[in-house]
């Protein structure tokens, strides 16, 4: 019984194939081998042709009239009746109102072909946006990339790390990180993935040479008592992180790092 119930239905009878054609049922694996070209030719002639740039403007055209007088009768209360008859009709009030449907009828025709070329506008500005955003982060990452001999590595350790801290901590960034992992960040997302990248870079460091990213208490500058001369104060390191750009930040941290091992 199984055997009869997984063995593949026969091929089709010349009759059988030309009544699943004409039925839209047609079952590819049931084709003889000897029909497999013509049902191709068949079914490629019977693809709809992609329309020409007239047949699309004409279409366009089309969909703006039929707009614009649903947006005009609705604006003045017009009827189709009052429209068919109203030129011809004794009642002034009416003809009035067929006159002022005309007028309307061009202003509403104009502003819905406005209308059409600022929302075509603001989606391809939009696209731009999105475009240059992408290329934004694309050139970030190179440029990372090339100038830090461990980014590949830094990038596993974030896809891990934020699993492990606080959830007040991880909550802004593991949304970020998924967008990232699947290709879809935003703005918002991209700094906050930057700024935890920054992070994870100095904490991958610190691990690296077994050091600690708590920088070391030091006393306050004060001035040594018959010399007029003070202690050099120590870096905020941590305070210049905070300050400095992107371009810098990874300068700053070599020179915490190195203090921190001096």
């Amino acid at each position: 019984t199984q055997q009869i119930q997984n063995h593949p239905l026969p091929f089709y009878s010349p009759a059988e194939m030309t009544l699943a054609i004409q039925m839209g049922q047609v079952d590819q694996n049931r084709i003889p081998p000897e029909y497999a070209a013509q049902y191709a030719a068949m079914v490629s002639r019977n693809a709809p042709k992609p329309k020409s740039e007239a047949e699309l403007r004409n279409d366009f055209l089309d969909s703006v009239n039929k707009m614009a007088k649903e947006r005009t009768m609705k604006d003045l209360g017009v009827t189709d009746e009052e429209l068919s008859t109203g030129e011809f009709s004794d009642d002034e009030n009416i003809r009035n109102k067929v006159e002022r449907y005309k007028t309307q009828l061009e202003i509403n025709r104009t502003n819905i072909i406005s209308e059409y070329a600022e929302q075509v506008r603001i989606e391809q500005l939009k696209a731009q946006q999105a475009n240059d955003f992408k290329a934004s982060v694309a050139s970030w990452i190179n440029e990372q990339r090339a100038r830090e001999p461990h980014f590949d590595d830094i990038g596993f350790y974030m896809q891990e790390h934020y699993k492990t801290m606080p959830y007040e901590k991880a909550a802004s960034i593991a949304p970020a990180m998924q967008k990232a992992l699947s290709g879809n960040l935003d703005p918002q997302s991209a700094q906050v993935i930057q700024n935890y990248y920054n992070d994870c870079r100095k904490e991958y460091y610190a691990k690296l040479n077994g050091t600690s990213t708590t920088p070391t208490p030091r006393s306050p500058t004060v001035e040594r008592r018959g010399t007029g001369k003070s202690v050099e104060k120590p870096v905020d390191y941590a305070e210049k992180l905070r300050n400095a750009s992107v371009r810098d930040k990874a300068a700053i941290v070599g020179e915490w790092l190195n203090a921190m091992k001096g």
